[in-house]
């Protein structure tokens, strides 16, 4: 949920290797590159805003492959 504001778009600037996945809601997410101060990052929708997820963590993994990746980048 680490984010900042870069040109009026949420940019993930810490992410999470911790299984969020309850607190996830639609089916949908979206990758960031790493373009500093962003960091490479899935972000999921969560009723509480972006949840910022590593790349690179399993849980991640099983979670995108549930999910429809769109073809937004921040």
């Amino acid at each position: 949920r680490e984010t900042q504001t870069l040109d009026r778009r949420p940019c993930c600037v810490a992410v999470t290797n911790l299984d969020m996945s309850a607190e996830v809601v639609g089916e949908t997410y979206r990758q960031q590159a790493a373009t500093p101060p962003c960091v490479k990052a899935i972000i999921f929708n969560t009723e509480y805003g972006p949840l910022c997820a590593d790349p690179n963590a399993q849980n991640t993994h099983t979670r995108t492959h549930a999910h429809t990746h769109t073809h937004t980048h921040t």
